[in-house]
């Protein structure tokens, strides 16, 4: 019984250290997320845009940006929402999963009601 406790106290500690590893760059995505958010607040009015994302939407992003996003659109989908829900401005996010519940958003298209876009980056690059 002492044996099977120590091997069960060594394969808990080493699944504890995989997962700290597999789990270390969340801060580093975190980060990256929220200076996105920070490029997009310099250009747009986020409480009255729409808010749209090529991928899935979870908890993460809902408090990110403390409010609701449309889940796997297009970009296409950017104008017609923004007329349907009377936004002043629609905000498509590109991402992928970079852990199952954490996505990782590289860019951002901001559309404006003239049809104007403007796109952002995470190294703060503006096209």
């Amino acid at each position: 019984m002492s044996l099977a406790l120590v091997f069960a106290s060594f394969q808990g500690y080493k699944s504890y250290k995989t997962d700290l590893f597999n789990y270390s760059s969340w801060a580093a995505v975190d980060i990256e997320n929220k200076a996105l958010l920070n490029l997009i607040s310099k250009k747009a009015n986020i409480d009255c845009s729409v808010l749209l994302s090529n991928i899935g939407v979870r908890g993460y992003a809902n408090n990110l940006l403390n409010r609701g996003i449309y889940e796997h659109k297009t970009k296409n989908d950017s104008i017609a929402l923004m007329k349907q829900r009377g936004a002043c401005s629609a905000i498509y996010f590109q991402g992928k999963w970079a852990f199952p519940d954490l996505p990782h958003y590289d860019q951002a298209l901001i559309t404006n009601p003239d049809g104007s876009t403007i796109q952002l980056e995470i190294n703060a690059t503006e096209k």
